[in-house]
């Protein structure tokens, strides 16, 4: 328990009495894996405070309040270990305080071999959508979302769904990709509230995200 504590979620089923132990053994169900910004949030929380980033956490506020009446775009640039993840942390932690959703994706070394992953992370946290949720779940706020008046603009709504791992019988991506990304680059900054889309070692993203 100790080893995997925080890295993923479990049910306790208590104590059972287990072949080849002369006393009870407490076991867990494993249920997910905890969300790797998760992870790094309890790490942050028990380590010491920010220091010497008032400056640059200031001009993120500052941004923060500028993209209230507009997008602003703000890249944050560094050596390995100068603090970036933990100030995106800090930041993160006055967005929530702010009532402002911050949806976050990371790239990953392995990125060629997962295309677009920061994209469908991005778009699951946009949706609403939890490790755990379901494909009918998927489709069914893959729908609500992206569905239109426009019929031309409603044959990407399958794919979509399938791009979420949820794919719909008789359809595939195929030639809709294009309009597919399309719609969802186009879906992700947009609402009637402020938001921030956070993208953690971007240098890491495949060339199509």
């Amino acid at each position: 328990m100790v080893l995997v504590d925080g890295d993923f979620e479990l049910r306790d089923h208590g104590e059972r009495n287990v072949q080849g132990s002369s006393h009870p053994i407490r076991v867990y169900e494993l249920l997910a894996e905890v969300p790797a910004q998760a992870r790094q949030g309890r790490q942050f929380a028990r380590g010491q405070p920010l220091r010497g980033r008032d400056a640059e956490l200031e001009s993120l506020r500052r941004a923060l309040e500028e993209a209230r009446t507009g997008g602003r775009i703000v890249a944050l640039s560094g050596e390995a270990g100068s603090g970036k993840s933990r100030l995106c942390h800090e930041f993160s932690l006055h967005c929530w305080q702010q009532q402002v959703p911050v949806h976050r994706a990371s790239g990953v070394a392995y990125s060629a071999a997962a295309p677009l992953l920061p994209l469908r992370a991005l778009l699951r946290s946009r949706l609403g959508l939890g490790p755990q949720a379901d494909a009918q779940e998927i489709r069914q706020k893959v729908a609500a979302a992206f569905t239109s008046r426009n019929r031309t603009k409603n044959l990407v709504v399958p794919a979509i769904a399938e791009f979420l791992g949820a794919a719909v019988q008789g359809h595939t991506v195929g030639t809709l990709r294009s309009l597919m990304l399309e719609r969802v680059a186009r879906y992700l900054p947009r609402g009637e509230e402020p938001q921030v889309l956070l993208i953690e070692d971007l240098h890491y993203a495949d060339p199509a995200t």
